[in-house]
């Protein structure tokens, strides 16, 4: 009974097995909160200080495994999160082209307009909670292809 317990709890985290995010923040313990997060969701998480960093991680990813979606800083120096966005979109390499969640602690209807105009996926007002990064990540994936991923599987040791 104890087992049975345990896959029922975890069932829904399984929905991103398999999947990589990441995160590119210039603050590091927003980048480590936000790690424990997506790992909690069983995504395979690496770390950002930059967009200039960023970029490079996604351009040494192997392409057999790129990256699904990256956690994007809206405000960060040098190159802010958009145009980081903007730069991801344009390299020609990738073989898909990641979901982007903006996230920022600042002014909200300057964020949404920035990231309609970049074309991102999603936006996030710090501070974020595990539930609302799951919603905005499932909807930047789309609901029909989440619903895909979370289909119960069926128990052949009953």
């Amino acid at each position: 009974m104890g087992s049975g317990q345990k896959k029922e709890k975890r069932h829904g985290s399984d929905t991103f097995v398999g999947k990589r995010a990441l995160v590119i923040d210039d603050n590091r313990t927003a980048r480590e909160v936000f790690a424990e997060m997506l790992q909690a969701q069983r995504f395979d998480v690496s770390l950002a200080a930059s967009g200039e960093a960023g970029l490079a991680e996604l351009e040494n990813a192997p392409p057999e495994h790129p990256y699904d979606i990256i956690l994007m800083d809206w405000k960060m120096p040098r190159m802010n999160g958009i145009e980081t966005s903007r730069r991801i979109k344009k390299l020609p390499n990738l073989p898909v082209a990641p979901k982007i969640i903006l996230v920022t602690a600042y002014a909200r209807d300057e964020a949404v307009k920035d990231a309609e105009k970049a074309g991102l996926d999603g936006l996030l007002i710090k501070p974020v909670s595990p539930s609302s990064l799951f919603d905005a990540i499932v909807d930047a994936f789309g609901r029909t292809e989440t619903q895909k991923l979370v289909q119960p599987k069926i128990d052949r040791e009953s």
